[in-house]
């Protein structure tokens, strides 16, 4: 289970990342699409680009006597037993003076979907990130130039990049671009490039894959909120009010203007929902269910979890059929069924309870193996008893209900179980 959740909240960073990157369609995205497609067309540039070029325009860019080169190098082959991209480049570099120090950049786009397309790569490693953002951006002194015309007769390596230090667009086949430039360390100004491509399959679920799970499962979440609260009448406000909040909290601050479409699809879907069992239909919980544990990660599933026991609070009493019913959603979720006990406890205190309803808040049933059933009541004996002295009055409150109701369960369902454990 630790190893889940700890997976989860890994893909969960990358769904960050990710919308930070794209939510703005930075300048990032746009500069590594221009540098693909130029790259892809190996044009040199115009002296009217002093961005690509010095005002003589003595050093074209994309030299085709400068190359490249990016291979996948097998997991044996490397120190850290994984695969890695091996990045190297030969031919003519040249530079404005003899002894002229430069710098190396590489750059990593996926142009699986061509070059107008084109997607940089994440990267898990900060010294491999571009300033202000986590696409792969390597940089690294190089050294002097002996001559203004040197060659590199040999393929020379520039860096071997671990494979799973990064984070490609979408899992399976992929085209992967290396973008190699040479920088003057005095200037700044960019001496020469070259580019290559590789294709590369991606086992892993892709950022761009996360991030669109990630807004399925809001809108689920959403379907399955609205249909907890409306399990026995219609949708009441403050329940909606804590849907609408959970909506709010989606969006980003400052707002970006995909977040901001992302909650107005998500409160006009709520709307929808909200009519459906107003209108007296039902929701497909099997179907939603279903594709929710098809899509989100263990965080999504117990947020989803806590947003509708949340629209049962919010209305201050919490029907038999409403219990059924997110007791349902948690067995088709496979929710760890002592989590989400605790959650329920939590969330749902026995005061709210119209009836006692020993399955739900207890996991007792009359048919339960009597050695199971005293076990789970000592557990829970032992739990309520030692907040019985807990500094906030409100937790002593429940804590003298549930030990009450936990007597009241050995009694009926057990006799003779000991109140507290031996």
């Amino acid at each position: 289970m630790a190893e889940y959740i700890l997976l989860s909240i890994i893909l969960a960073t990358w769904v960050i990342l990710g919308r930070t990157l794209f939510g703005r369609d930075s300048a990032l995205r746009k500069m590594v699409r221009r540098r693909a497609a130029s790259a892809q067309n190996h044009e040199i540039q115009p002296e009217a680009e002093p961005e690509d070029a010095d005002s003589t325009g003595e050093f074209a860019l994309f030299d085709p006597r400068f190359c490249c080169r990016m291979d996948i190098a097998p997991a044996s082959l490397n120190d850290g037993g994984t695969q890695a991209l091996a990045v190297s480049m030969c031919g003519r570099i040249c530079v404005p003076a003899p002894m002229h120090d430069i710098q190396v950049q590489v750059l990593l786009a996926d142009i699986t979907e061509g070059c107008e397309a084109a997607q940089p790569v994440l990267c898990a490693a900060k010294q491999w990130q571009l300033d202000g953002s986590p696409a792969f951006c390597y940089k690294a002194s190089n050294g002097r130039i002996p001559t203004t015309e040197y060659v590199l007769s040999d393929w020379t390596p520039v860096v071997t990049i671990p494979i799973d230090l990064l984070r490609f667009p979408r899992r399976g086949m992929r085209t992967l671009q290396c973008i190699t430039s040479l920088f003057s360390e005095s200037t700044g100004d960019e001496l020469t490039c070259a580019t290559t491509s590789v294709e590369y399959r991606n086992p892993d679920l892709g950022y761009i894959d996360a991030r669109e799970n990630a807004e399925h499962a809001e809108i689920l979440t959403v379907q399955l909120a609205v249909a907890v609260c409306g399990a026995t009448t219609a949708p009441e406000a403050p329940a909606l009010t804590v849907i609408e909040q959970w909506i709010d909290a989606r969006e980003a601050s400052p707002p970006e203007d995909h977040e901001v479409q992302r909650c107005r699809r998500l409160a006009a879907l709520l709307g929808e929902a909200v009519d459906t069992c107003k209108s007296g239909r039902k929701l497909d919980i099997e179907r939603i269910c279903s594709t929710l544990r098809s899509v989100a990660t263990i965080v999504d599933i117990y947020d989803a979890m806590k947003l509708c026991l949340k629209t049962i609070s919010a209305a201050g009493t919490a029907d038999r059929a409403q219990t059924a019913l997110i007791r349902r959603i948690a067995q088709a979720l496979q929710v760890d069924e002592k989590r989400f006990r605790a959650m329920s406890q939590k969330i749902l205190p026995v005061g709210l309870h119209k009836e006692k309803d020993l399955e739900f808040i207890l996991g007792i049933t009359a048919d339960m193996d009597p050695e199971e059933g005293r076990q789970r009541l000592r557990d829970e004996y032992q739990k309520w008893n030692a907040r019985v002295t807990h500094p906030d009055p409100a937790i002593q409150g429940q804590a003298d209900q549930m030990l009450a109701l936990i007597a009241d369960a050995r009694d009926r369902l057990f006799e003779g179980v000991a109140a507290s454990p031996s």
